[in-house]
């Protein structure tokens, strides 16, 4: 429990008059306990007022170190004129050795002859964001905020000192404030206790919607709109836009690229038959973008009418080159006694990634592209598994950025938040690679493997992972491929198809497959 003034805090907001509705006063009664304090509502909650006045309250501290840092100067002059406010009508101004308040100029600073200081600092401009130790820090508009800008210096800024942290914003998407702060502060995730948990952080979501006031976690704090005008925006706004202007929910204006229910989507891991069509995708991280992970996805399509797909596992990871995967894909296609080797269909791989798909063919692995290449027909695919209740994946440790990345791809906004439908925004290298594996045209089983799957039977398939069946189809994918890139830039490869696997003994029965 943090040492704090609490009864000077609450005598300066008497003085002040200031009387603070329910979430206010929830985030007032949290920043006595917590060091980290979430504040996500609807425009107009007055949840940057809070925030201010909680650091407007410490004035009479000695060397005490506030900042404000916001998007823009301009951004941070809301919380700054709020404490200046208060300070002019408590009679505390009048008192500092320097009182400033430049709007443009980016000079916002109150000093106080006991070493009390505010000051305003821009995200825009981070080498300025040094050198200081700090008691208190707000984040304006921190949803805008680099998460970056966190990591590298205003995390360090507070934790000399055990200063405490405000995070008044109206969210937008599940972005690092989400989880930065708000996983942090629940005891329970998706029905499970919470890894992430740590009880110095402190959240809250305060809506205007009536009905979310039963809601855990929810602080319904109405008497800001009519309802009249509630109702309105109920009919007139989509859903999800909704949610996010009235009731400070973590969505984003344009919604999710696949739109899901956990509870249908993800499933308990079980051992996938070994007679069921397994397919991998590839999607290499070497994409010159920061954060570019290596995702391959393992999916496996049922024996049922039609096929229902498993994502069952997955290796994401970043830096290696393809004889470091290539042995990661091995090890997760063998059968149980961890050396007969699991039958599979193709690896998918990204169709820009030529030189990959060349590696790894020349390590024995069997790899073919997608028959279509535009986001568009992986979108189709895999919205049209989700809505028919025929994807399933996981709930294991291995496909924990699967998830991750499901919650957060979303669709990129046009001018008044809808959704463009034409670009996406997010994390996307799980979501690329599944959608590769997808778009492998798996035929409908056969009337006997329906009658072995009704049976429970698992019993293995004839052909091997390297059998004549899976040649045929390469070859037949390849010959497809020339033909459709005949007017592209593929000179380079125009003769991959004719003999290079062949030289290193692709075919079953080949070197390669018996040391497979």
């Amino acid at each position: 429990m943090l040492e704090r003034p609490y009864l000077a805090k609450w005598n300066f907001f008497k003085q002040l008059g200031y009387k603070p509705r329910s979430g206010q006063l929830a985030l007032h009664k949290a920043a006595d306990h917590y060091r980290y304090i979430g504040y996500y509502a609807y425009p107009r909650a007055g949840k940057s007022y809070g925030a201010a006045l909680e650091v407007a309250a410490t004035v009479g501290i000695p060397d005490h170190h506030c900042w404000i840092v916001a998007p823009t100067y301009p951004l941070g002059s809301k919380e700054f004129g709020y404490i200046y406010q208060a300070h002019l009508e408590t009679g505390w101004l009048k008192r500092a050795k320097h009182a400033t308040f430049d709007t443009h100029g980016g000079n916002m600073r109150i000093e106080y002859p006991w070493g009390w200081f505010v000051e305003v600092k821009s995200a825009d401009r981070p080498g300025l964001v040094l050198a200081e130790e700090l008691d208190e820090l707000i984040l304006a508009e921190g949803a805008r905020i680099p998460g970056t800008l966190w990591e590298r210096s205003l995390y360090n800024r507070i934790e000399k000192r055990q200063g405490r942290c405000y995070i008044p914003t109206t969210p937008a998407g599940k972005n690092w404030i989400y989880d930065t702060f708000y996983k942090r502060s629940c005891k329970e995730w998706e029905g499970q206790p919470n890894h992430d948990y740590d009880r110095e952080f402190w959240s809250c979501r305060v809506t205007h919607i009536k009905e979310e006031s039963d809601v855990p976690g929810c602080i319904y704090q109405g008497g800001v709109y009519t309802t009249e005008t509630i109702e309105r925006a109920r009919r007139q706004m989509s859903p999800i836009l909704f949610r996010e202007q009235f009731g400070g929910d973590f969505v984003s204006y344009a919604g999710l690229v696949y739109p899901h229910d956990p509870d249908k989507l993800y499933c308990d891991p079980f051992t996938v038959p070994v007679d069921w069509r397994r397919v991998v995708g590839y999607d290499h991280g070497a994409s010159g973008r920061q954060g570019g992970m290596t995702a391959i996805p393992f999916l496996a399509w049922d024996n049922r009418k039609p096929r229902h797909c498993y994502v069952y596992d997955m290796v994401y990871r970043a830096g290696h080159g393809a004889a470091y995967y290539a042995e990661q894909i091995r090890r997760r296609l063998v059968q149980d006694d961890l050396t007969t080797p699991l039958p599979y269909d193709a690896i998918v791989i990204d169709p820009s990634a030529k030189q990959v798909r060349i590696e790894l063919s020349l390590l024995g692995l069997l790899t073919t592209t997608p028959y279509a290449r535009a986001f568009q027909d992986r979108y189709t695919s895999l919205v049209n598994l989700i809505e028919e209740g025929r994807l399933h994946v996981f709930r294991n440790e291995a496909l924990k950025p699967w998830r991750y990345e499901i919650e957060r791809y979303e669709w990129k906004e046009g001018m008044k938040g809808e959704p463009r439908g034409d670009s996406v925004t997010g994390p996307d290298d799980a979501m690329d690679a599944t959608g590769y594996a997808l778009l492998h045209r798996i035929p409908s089983p056969t009337d006997e493997e329906v009658v072995i799957a009704a049976q429970g039977s698992t019993t293995p398939p004839k052909l091997d992972a390297l059998s004549e069946r899976h040649w045929r189809q390469w070859r037949k994918n390849r010959k497809q491929e020339d033909e459709e890139r005949r007017e592209e830039e593929f000179e380079d490869t125009t003769d991959i198809s004719e003999g290079l696997f062949d030289d290193v003994g692709y075919r079953a029965g080949s070197e390669v497959t018996e040391e497979w």
